[in-house]
């Protein structure tokens, strides 16, 4: 039996292991929660260099979540994850496909906001408001795994790397955050330093403003920032990123979109990065749909986004989530690159 076969029998094996594993008992004092789920993914792509072609992924996540609420109101807990999955998210290497320990951290919410320290996303990618996205995530999604590249829909950050994150409670509609970490680095012993991404002392300060026209209607703004110094060896620039967003709620429609300026962080080379996006959704219990678009403008090239998608929740367990995402994008030199991708993705999940 060749890799894949092995692979794809291994991975169902799991999946149907993990029917009888939704986990979610006490231990003591302590709230524990177990999440399991497996993607099987399919794709049809069409770019203008190649003919079309298909492709499939299987995937699956594993969550633990161990949490205590104190007799004064403190709540304390740890959150691991570990998948083998798309990492859309990476700004420094968004094609990585292995397994690997992506959060871990503990926390601590208390009536005067809540401090986490570990390995997690800080405020500026949590609190920024930018095109909402639905079943893959359509223009930042599971596409470019096959073809094309994701939009990067908010600043480029410091990741799940180690930091400590301070979140306010709301005050009056306002919650802002801030995140400091010692360092990011992606393939530190690359023995080209030019592929490495060493930068020190990232900081995230993000802020996110809510308030209700009425009683069917929200209105929301953000604001986030980041920064870092790069290691001269690496001779790539100090990350400095920052985005403005909004967001309109009424009913069930939602409205977002988003101005990110990326510049020159971590670039090699100038890239003067930035992005617009913009995108709609409506949500029922059962289903969702999302419409979303960007344009990006980077090193003198400009690059289209157009999604649809939609997620169906066939029972309790399985959820069946779909993708079209239209890319097309012109280069300095006048040459152009342009494909469709068409994704299906069943999620099983406990």
């Amino acid at each position: 039996m060749n890799k894949i076969a092995l692979r794809i029998v291994g991975i169902c094996c799991v999946a149907l292991a993990t029917t009888a594993s939704a986990v979610e008992t006490t231990i003591g004092n302590v709230d524990a929660r177990l999440d399991l789920q497996v993607d099987f993914q399919g794709a049809s792509f069409d770019t203008a260099a190649t003919s079309s072609d298909t492709g499939g992924n299987i995937d699956w996540t594993a969550r633990l979540r161990l949490q205590r609420i104190f007799s004064n109101g403190w709540l304390v807990g740890l959150r691991v994850e570990v998948d083998q999955d798309f990492d859309a998210e990476s700004d420094a290497d968004p094609t990585a496909d292995d397994v690997e320990l992506d959060e871990i951290y503990g926390y601590v919410s208390t009536p005067w906001g809540r401090i986490e320290i570990g390995e997690q996303d800080g405020p500026a990618d949590t609190f920024a408001l930018h095109a909402p996205t639905v079943g893959t995530g359509q223009i930042r999604g599971d596409f470019a795994r096959y073809a094309g590249s994701v939009a990067r829909l908010k600043p480029f950050d410091s990741q799940d790397t180690f930091k400590v994150i301070y979140l306010s409670p709301p005050i009056g509609g306002l919650r802002f955050g801030a995140s400091w970490g010692p360092e990011l680095r992606v393939n530190p012993t690359n023995p080209d330093p030019r592929r490495r991404t060493l930068q020190s002392d990232p900081i995230e300060f993000a802020a996110q403003y809510q308030t209700p026209i009425n009683d069917k209607m929200v209105l929301a703004i953000s604001g986030a920032y980041v920064t870092a110094n790069s290691n001269p060896i690496t001779g790539r620039e100090d990350i400095d990123s920052w985005s403005i967003g909004a967001e309109a709620r009424w009913n069930k429609l939602r409205l977002g979109g988003a101005y990110v300026v990326r510049g020159d962080s971590n670039a090699a080379f100038g890239r003067d990065e930035e992005e617009f996006n913009a995108g709609a959704s409506w949500r029922e219990e059962k289903w969702t749909i999302a419409s979303s678009y960007a344009h990006i403008t980077r090193f003198g090239s400009s690059r289209n986004l157009y999604g649809l998608g939609g997620s169906f929740r066939l029972t309790k367990n399985l959820i069946l989530r779909s993708d079209f995402v239209v890319f097309d994008e012109k280069f300095i030199s006048g040459n152009t690159r342009n494909g469709t991708v068409a994704l299906v993705d069943l999620r099983v999940r406990y």
